[in-house]
């Protein structure tokens, strides 16, 4: 296990990833103390239990212990099997609880004063129960199993426990599979007496640096793609554009320190950012960058697809009913405008269509 003392300055963020936004939380200063368990701990169901001791503040007393239990047996009118994996608190201590059973938090959850707790010796993380009737099989058989942490990954525990006659509150990473294995992945508590502590902070301080050097290229009458200088050791970034004094912002996901965007408007001015996300647990990520402005072209199929595309009209010349077949290689679907024009320069039929998979064919009478 390696344990990490940090006083520091942390920006702690909660967030909810949806196709439009992300949320951010708050700053706080805090001495966060934090045990990486490293390998993972699982443990599993058995007659005996398999236990795992969480001392928080490595003064070698136990805090708490996580145990799975399991067993079968039978008698003249039933089988059964049970399996249970509880949390065990030294006296004087205590886990948040929901509906009387420890709740399972997500990360960037606050655990302090805000919380239900309860100091019983020992609370159900996850149980299951279940029956047969003899002889096997019979109708006589049912199940009972209950605990917010059953089938849950990488949750959040919220822990209270007393040292030296102060109160500290800290948090426990767990995953349970079923009632028969649990997984202990870290655990971490706020070394100043009383203070809370957000589910998921590890106390590090973590860089994260507002993008820069916003570039945006192969600008087309749909689509463009907008890069920026590389941020080192970012996790991945987020973009977000609109037109320009639009209401709406466009969010998405970007891997990479570039992005292309399509279906856009033809002669529309964009504008757009992007910022960095430095961490996923918790949320960690820098403010939006500088905004850079950009205008699609006009759709002309000359201008913007001249390498890339074929265009006919047939029969040429006609003497008025006519074809015209387009094929281009961006095969994002676009809205086009097609217009007849007279010697004269008058527009003499004006119609709007749409480009799928960078094929158009369309009839004039």
């Amino acid at each position: 296990m390696k344990k990490q003392h940090t006083l520091s300055e942390k920006i702690k963020r909660y967030s909810l990833v949806t196709s439009s936004a992300l949320a951010t939380a708050f700053a706080a200063n805090a001495q966060v103390v934090y045990t990486d368990v490293n390998p993972d701990y699982t443990g599993y169901g058995s007659l005996y239990g398999d236990a795992f001791s969480v001392d928080l503040n490595n003064d070698g007393i136990t805090d708490f212990t996580i145990n799975a239990r399991s067993t079968n047996s039978y008698d003249s009118d039933r089988y059964w099997d049970g399996s249970s994996i509880g949390i065990h608190s030294k006296s004087g201590n205590s886990v948040a609880v929901s509906s009387n059973l420890p709740q399972a938090m997500d990360s960037g959850a606050d655990i302090g004063t805000n919380l239900d707790w309860d100091d019983a010796n020992k609370q159900d993380l996850g149980h299951l129960f279940r029956w047969w009737g003899r002889p096997f099989p019979s109708s006589s058989s049912g199940s009972i199993y209950f605990g917010n942490f059953l089938d849950q990954s990488e949750k959040f525990l919220g822990v209270r426990f007393e040292f030296d006659g102060e109160q500290y509150y800290g948090w426990i990473r767990l995953s349970l599979n079923g009632a028969y294995a649990y997984t202990v992945h870290d655990f971490a508590y706020e070394a100043t007496p009383n203070k809370s502590i957000v589910a998921g902070d590890t106390g590090t301080v973590v860089s994260c640096q507002v993008v820069t050097g916003l570039n945006t290229a192969n600008i087309k009458s749909t689509s463009a793609k907008l890069g920026w200088d590389s941020v080192p050791d970012a996790y991945a970034y987020m973009v977000r554009y609109k037109t320009v004094g639009g209401q709406e912002w466009t969010t998405i996901f970007a891997p990479n320190n570039y992005k292309k965007i399509s279906g856009l408007l033809p002669s529309t001015k964009y504008v757009w950012q992007a910022k960095e996300l430095c961490e996923i647990h918790p949320s960690v990520k820098s403010d939006w960058s500088a905004k850079q402005e950009f205008t699609t072209t006009s759709l002309r199929v000359c201008a913007e697809f001249a390498d890339e595309s074929s265009f006919n009209i047939y029969p040429n010349p006609t003497t008025g009913a006519f074809t015209i077949d387009l094929s281009i290689s961006d095969e994002e679907p676009s809205e086009a405008i097609i217009q007849i024009i007279n010697l004269l320069g008058q527009i003499v039929q004006e119609e709007k269509v749409l480009i799928t998979q960078g094929l158009l064919q369309k009839k004039f009478s």
